[in-house]
């Protein structure tokens, strides 16, 4: 083989290696039997036409055609002499262990041969069902036309109907490769089936730890902030970096006005700082919102917001949307670091420029327009203080509208509560923890984890089922609780799908008798 030839896609070396092989060996043109773990080899020599193929694989497809070969697909845990070959053996009881995780037509055989229940079944499939069958095969009566023998083995169309002992092993089976539900089950649709077999199949790949580990995190609903009643009331803040400098940024949750100052140390002394050169101008706001880095998260910040009276709310760590306000300020801020040259004028045109809402920045907080460079009359800059509740609604508005476009955008759906003792997996950190206790902010939690207490958020959290009830690798749903157990049904009448109306006929029939 070539160097070009080894640098191929995995289908080309193995065609050379078929090729060679042949030729060499000097096989018979009939009878050849190819078996091969690798599935697209099978598509390209069988299933498609060579007319649909490329051109590099229809050269190899017809140096194949003066060979009459049968093709077969052989799972590679199952392919134990090409496999041994291809890597070191290992020295313990392989064969013993595959063997006993198998779940072959032999063994379906055996079992089958053992279980009461299915012998019991196998003789109303080959002499007749009676009228009340005993309750063992009670859930196989509705399917009993479907039921069939074939070469001594009980099936379902062209299923093998699998007995009670062996059907946890075949739901493990079924799982390999953690395909998840879907694929699962149509591989299921071709070779196995037992009665309820979809829902146990989907409650095994459901509480598998593995597919819960790797699992995509559910998007959850948009949950908006709460409009202020008032300007400068909330506010939100953020460190921000470009261009080799650090600013503080903050911006007010009503009337989007922003602060920017540049900082020359990144501590909390140096924030705090310019925190109350702002304060001084605009007022100390009741409420300040932030994430949890180390210059917010401090013994001297929290100081000065008890000094100061204001509270400190910090977001989920690792979690930028709960601090939303202030990471829209940081995008802001670095449009107009990067798109001019005096930065100060362009903070000022945002300040003047109006919202969604019909007023500016400025007017919100100010009750004013500030004078920039555009003309504008006299008048215009006379203070006049904004209608504020049509404001208010129109802004709680927009937030509805934000969080419809949202959730429908991303499919939310909202994640089960954990409870204090629930264990989860964290899925930044990937490693497991238990939840202590719900944090006050909405879907965060505290998690005890082997490196110490952690907060995260609910979107960074994939509950992990029970030790106790479902083992991590082996867990499996109970496999159909026996059906003497099971209560009737008491029937319940049918209901009309449509509504009922009272009749009254026309007046012009009064004199007529309708029936």
């Amino acid at each position: 083989m070539t160097s070009t030839n080894q640098h191929e896609s995995q289908p080309t070396p193995q065609h050379l290696e078929l090729e060679l092989c042949w030729n060499n060996s000097k096989m018979t043109t009939t009878g050849n039997q190819l078996l091969t773990d690798h599935k697209p080899l099978l598509v390209i020599l069988t299933t498609k036409e060579i007319n649909k193929l490329s051109n590099r694989l229809q050269r190899l497809r017809m140096r194949l055609l003066k060979f009459n070969y049968d093709v077969q697909y052989v799972p590679g845990k199952t392919f134990h002499v090409p496999d041994a070959l291809s890597r070191a053996p290992l020295h313990e009881g392989v064969r013993d262990e595959l063997s006993s995780s198998s779940c072959s037509e032999e063994v379906v055989r055996k079992h089958q041969e053992e279980d009461q229940e299915m012998q019991l079944l196998k003789k109303f499939v080959v002499e007749t069902w009676p009228g009340k069958p005993p309750t063992a095969v009670t859930p196989y009566f509705k399917f009993r036309n479907e039921l069939k023998i074939h070469n001594n083995l009980i099936c379902y169309r062209d299923r093998l109907v699998i007995p009670r002992a062996l059907r946890k092993q075949c739901l493990r089976v079924l799982h390999d490769g953690h395909l998840g539900t879907p694929k699962c089950l149509e591989k299921a649709k071709t070779t196995v089936w037992w009665p309820e077999l979809r829902r146990h199949l989907k409650d095994m790949v459901e509480n598998c730890e593995t597919c819960i580990k790797h699992r995509q995190p559910v998007v959850e609903p948009m949950i908006p902030s709460t409009v202020p009643s008032r300007p400068w009331k909330v506010l939100g803040a953020d460190l921000a970096y470009y261009n080799g400098k650090n600013y503080l940024v903050v911006q007010d949750y009503y009337s989007k006005y922003p602060e920017i100052r540049k900082l020359k140390k990144l501590t909390s002394l140096e924030t705090i700082e310019y925190l109350k050169d702002i304060f001084s101008h605009h007022g100390i706001p009741e409420e300040l919102r932030s994430d949890n880095g180390k210059q917010f998260d401090s013994l001297e910040f929290r100081t000065f917001a008890k000094d100061y009276g204001f509270r400190w709310v910090s977001s989920s760590p690792e979690f930028q949307q709960s601090n939303g306000q202030a990471e829209s300020a940081v995008k802001l801020l670095k449009t107009i670091l990067k798109k001019n040259e005096d930065p100060f004028l362009g903070m000022l045109a945002y300040r003047n420029t109006p919202l969604s809402c019909g007023a500016s920045p400025a007017q919100l907080l100010f009750g004013r327009q500030l004078r920039d460079r555009v003309p504008a009359i006299s008048r215009r800059l006379v203070p006049k203080l904004p209608n504020h509740q049509a404001i208010r609604r129109e802004m709680e508005a927009e937030k509805q509208r934000q969080k419809h476009h949202y959730d429908r955008r991303h499919r939310t759906k909202d994640n089960a509560e954990l409870k204090a003792g629930d264990r989860v997996w964290l899925i930044h950190r990937k490693e497991e923890g238990m939840v202590q206790t719900p944090d006050e902010t909405p879907r965060s939690y505290w998690v005890k984890t082997p490196h110490g207490q952690v907060r995260r958020n609910r979107q960074h959290l994939q509950k992990l089922p029970e030790l106790g009830e479902n083992p991590p690798r082996n867990s499996e749903p109970e496999i159909m609780s026996s059906p003497t157990n099971k209560q009737p049904k008491t029937p319940t009448p049918p209901v009309s799908a449509r509504p009922n109306r009272t009749k009254k006929p026309p007046g012009r029939f009064k004199d007529f008798v309708i029936n």
